[in-house]
Formats: C-alpha cells, structure tokens, sequence
C-alpha cells in the first residue's frame, strides 16, 4: 500500500440497479469481470487506489477486477461511461467526489444526471492536499509564498489538473481566504500539471499525500504545508497551513469514491 490505507467507510459509485447492500455481500461468478473505470490518468491517486482495491477485491470475491482508465473533462469522459453501462454491478466507477457534486454547477450540459443513473457505495478513501512549490521560486515556507503572492498580484502560476479540478478549486479557495491572485495553468490531469511544476512551467501546485512524498526528495519541489488539522503521518515534518499562519480547514479533503 503506498502512502494511504484503503478505509471502507461509508459510501462510492455503480451504475444505478446495483445497491450498496448488494455489492457488500456479492459473490460474482468465477470468471466474471468488474470493471473499475478511473476517470484520470495512470500514475494518479485514484489509478493506484483503484489497482489495489481491485487486487483486493479479486481475492475475496472472486471476480476478475479490472482497472480502466478514461481521463478528460474533468473527470466527466470516463463517469459518462459508467452512467451509460447496463446497471448490472460489473461497471465501477473511482471518483473525487468533490468532481462529482462540482462539475453540474461549472459545466452547463453534463451527458448525464449522475443522481439518476449512479449510485454511491463505498468512500475507498481519502487525502490531504500539499502545497508544492518549483525549487528555483524563492520562498522557503508557507509565510513567505503569500507574502510572494500578494506582491506579484497574480503572476505566479498555479498547476492544475483540469478546470474544476481539486487542485484547482482548492487553491482558488486558498487565495479567497488569503486575499490573493493566481493564475490557473489547466493540464489534461495531475501527472502532467506535475510535470509542468517540475519543469519550472509553472510556480506551484496543491497536490495529494501520495503524490507530495513521491516528490519529497526529488530536489525540484519544495513541500511548504499540507491543509489539515494536523500534520500526517505520511510528511510529518511538513506542517499544516494553519501552524504556518495561515487559515485553518483553508484547502478541501480529497475523497474518493467506487
């Protein structure tokens, strides 16, 4: 498991006609295949979630459980698919539930009303968000890239994993709270956002606790706070927003959802 248990805590998402009971207590046929549509890029922390959970889940039930990948839109491309399926509990679906309840108000024609044709059944999990910075930008902690913000009014550019994406909605709520700008560079998914912070394309991102400790000692970012109520297991030498001055529960949770 790499950097965040799989919890099974409450609810995540099937094509509707299979309910949360049901999936708990299923034993599929020996042979069959479930299909776990991740609607963003390999490499990212839905992708990993959902290959383990799918390993997990084809020891005990049975099934063959396999991991595909439909990225774009914010997530819609691949949900689109899974609203589309027969409703019969072979299509899965590992979603930021944040996407889920954002995109009907920042999209004006979704292909689907996700309340009709998708059921929740399971939260797999969830994760914090850190606060990445490119090495060559001279800020040191938390303090000292606000301070960097308010004087640039809006020159320091934001990596994000699409328009509407966590990592784009949490640092647009970040800059509320600070009274800052930014500027949102959209990529077609976090690893490639990633890719644009380590080039220098960019100045900063919010990124997940997986993420953040594959870049801890890579020497091209620098992790500043991570916003929680306190600090992680996972960085425990990286401190929350708040320790560092800054507004508390100020950058949402990421949570995902089958």
């Amino acid at each position: 498991m790499i950097g965040i248990k799989i919890k099974v805590i409450s609810l995540a998402m099937v094509a509707v006609g299979v309910v949360a009971p049901s999936l708990a207590q299923a034993a599929w046929p020996d042979g069959k295949s479930v299909y776990i549509t991740v609607p963003y890029p390999p490499g990212t922390e839905p992708d990993i979630l959902a290959r383990e959970l799918g390993m997990i889940l084809s020891e005990e039930r049975g099934a063959n459980f396999v991991v595909e990948n439909r990225p774009g839109a914010n997530s819609i491309i691949g949900t689109d698919r899974v609203a589309r399926s027969e409703g019969d509990g072979d299509q899965l679906l590992m979603v930021d539930t944040l996407a889920i309840a954002t995109n009907p108000l920042l999209y004006k024609k979704l292909p689907y009303d996700w309340e009709k044709t998708l059921k929740p059944v399971v939260t797999v999990a969830g994760t914090h968000l850190y606060l990445l910075v490119n090495d060559k930008l001279p800020v040191k902690n938390y303090q000292e890239f606000i301070e960097r913000a308010k004087a640039s009014k809006g020159e320091l550019n934001i990596s994000t994993g699409s328009r509407g994406h966590v990592t784009h909605l949490g640092m647009g709520q970040l800059a509320k709270e600070e009274g800052v700008e930014f500027t949102y560079i959209p990529y077609s998914g976090v690893a490639p956002a990633v890719n644009g912070l380590l080039a220098g394309e960019t100045d900063a991102m919010l990124v997940g606790g997986m993420i953040a400790s594959k870049q801890a000692t890579g020497g091209k970012v620098r992790i500043l706070a991570v916003g929680a109520s306190e600090r992680s297991e996972l960085l425990s030498d990286i401190p929350t927003i708040a320790e560092s001055g800054g507004p508390a529960d100020s950058v949402p949770t990421t949570t995902f959802t089958l």
